[in-house]
């Protein structure tokens, strides 16, 4: 079987803003990046792997509530797709970026004995109905096209 390196750096960080300013408490923010290179021994590019993905979140949290809103941006890669007599394919995924966001409140602070168990969330994923393309390594034409709409989950949760 080929064999292949991967050589990258990956920074990750977390930044509670009350540390700018007293007034931002429960604010934050986080933020990775993670910067690739890699080929299989024949010189072909590496399955799955973008040269470049990153990811930048914004949350808020205080007395229950919390609320998170993200981006995650991803470069090309190198996937596959069955083809014809059931073959696979090399096509290029296209870039893509996500947008997701949660709120939740968990009413364990609660003067309510009946509530200190109860927590609910809203999450929210691909808001801004980001679209997938696959194109044909060899030919350059799209193979593929997903249209993809947000998703929405409302959960209740409770313990005792």
């Amino acid at each position: 079987g080929l064999k292949g390196k991967v050589h990258g750096t990956e920074l990750a960080a977390t930044l509670p803003l009350r540390l700018l300013s007293k007034s931002l408490d429960g604010f934050g923010l986080v933020a990775s990046a993670a910067l690739n290179n890699g080929r299989l021994d024949d010189g072909s590019d590496i399955p799955g792997l973008s040269k470049n993905a990153y990811q930048l979140t914004a949350f808020y949290e205080q007395g229950g509530f919390s609320a998170r809103l993200g981006a995650t941006k991803r470069s090309a890669y190198l996937s596959e797709d069955r083809g014809g007599s059931n073959t696979l394919a090399a096509v290029n995924r296209q870039p893509v970026t996500l947008v997701d966001a949660q709120v939740s409140y968990d009413f364990s602070a609660s003067e309510y004995r009946q509530l200190k168990g109860l927590r609910i969330s809203l999450q929210g994923q691909n808001l801004t109905k980001q679209n997938e393309a696959n194109i044909d390594s060899a030919s350059g034409q799209i193979t593929q096209y997903n249209r993809y709409g947000a998703k929405y989950m409302l959960a209740l949760k409770y313990s005792m």
